[in-house]
């Protein structure tokens, strides 16, 4: 009689936890949207917009210069700049959300345009790479210049 004798390890691959997905955008997302707590108003054309001091500040550092030193209570005005368009940067600089494809595809420009203005480095990125897709040709190289 043949007796063989055996060892058997069974390696089984633990299961990962299963982890909430962060809601750290989504509730910034809902203090740009219901302007509670805000401590900075900006007014874009005739729109107000109330925002937070703290998430500027670390988003977008150059729209956070401009509400340093001033009064809370009184809307900052910002020039030159569609309503739209400064909606879309807040929406990024509060939740990460890049604007709407079809903004990006016919409106790039000032998307990249007002990032840079305000100091909002990932969506003049995201805003640039978008350029580079839709085709730079002689003519939109010189606008971009």
């Amino acid at each position: 009689d043949l007796l063989v004798e055996v060892d058997i390890q069974v390696f089984v691959e633990k299961p990962h936890p299963l982890l909430p997905q962060s809601r750290l955008a989504h509730n910034q997302l809902e203090l740009l949207q219901t302007g509670k707590e805000s401590d900075v108003t900006f007014l874009v054309k005739e729109k107000t917009f109330p925002t937070h001091f703290s998430i500027l500040l670390a988003s977008a550092p150059i729209l956070a210069d401009i509400a340093r030193d001033t009064d809370s209570k009184t809307p900052i005005p910002i020039k030159d700049v569609d309503s739209s368009m400064f909606e879309a940067l807040l929406r990024y600089v509060y939740g990460e959300e890049p604007p709407p494809d079809d903004i990006m595809e016919k409106d790039a420009r000032k998307v990249l345009d007002v990032a840079d203005r305000f100091g909002c480095v990932n969506l003049k990125l995201l805003a640039e790479s978008a350029l580079v897709e839709s085709g730079i040709n002689k003519s939109t190289a010189a606008e971009l210049l």
